[in-house]
């Protein structure tokens, strides 16, 4: 945080602390306790943070072997917190439609860096309620996971977690990866610019059906 405040707080850092609290030191020994108040989530500065289980570093190190069988707990509870989070590449390749689903369920609530949150936990387990903009988002772990919520939907779950989500509007994000870039989208739109002749007004073409768009009956 004294980095941040010397930099003007016109930076972002990776949160190291939130990191070896929550994750190598907990989840890592079978414990939840440091998911309550950690780094600086814990302080209320998500804004700043962003947030990672692991990276090409700290693996190579070999701090990602000591939560081998937690990585999809750790991934639910980053993508349930406030800050930004960053999945590692490697967790994405071998569980794509675990933490498919916890992002969605993430950008359904409207979850985002400065999300509040209320949370309740000890060695045994952890439960926070997180409000989002369009919503609220329930993360378990341990033994706080529950077989219901009342007037929420489970959108993830696996073992040693859950996430339910209550929305304030109906609203159902598509997950869309593409080499470079991730976007959401309720629809699969296209979108094609052309410039007619040298000096011509540029027209916009689009799809709504994710085909090229290509007559101009399409035009906008």
């Amino acid at each position: 945080w004294q980095r941040i405040n010397d930099a003007g707080k016109n930076t972002m850092t990776f949160d190291f602390a939130t990191k070896y609290t929550a994750f190598n030191n907990s989840m890592a020994k079978g414990s939840y306790s440091g998911c309550k108040g950690a780094g600086l989530l814990g302080m209320g500065k998500g804004k700043y943070a962003v947030t990672f289980i692991d990276n090409h570093d700290t693996f190579q190190r070999g701090d990602g072997n000591e939560y081998k069988g937690n990585i999809l707990q750790a991934n639910a509870y980053l993508l349930s917190m406030p800050g930004v989070p960053c999945v590692f590449y490697p967790h994405w390749k071998e569980f794509k439609s675990e933490i498919g689903a916890m992002v969605l369920a993430r950008k359904a609530v409207g979850v985002h860096s400065e999300s509040q949150v209320s949370d309740e936990g000890d060695y045994s387990g952890y439960r926070a309620w997180v409000t989002g903009t369009n919503g609220t988002l329930i993360i378990e772990l341990g033994n706080k996971v529950s077989s219901a919520q009342s007037g929420y939907t489970k959108a993830a779950s696996g073992n040693g977690y859950a996430i339910w989500i209550k929305t304030n509007s109906a609203v159902k994000p598509t997950l869309i990866v593409t080499p470079g870039s991730t976007t959401y989208k309720t629809e699969t739109l296209k979108i094609e610019m052309r410039a007619i002749g040298a000096s011509g007004t540029p027209s916009i073409y689009y799809t709504l059906d994710g085909s090229d768009p290509k007559t101009p009956a399409s035009k906008k």
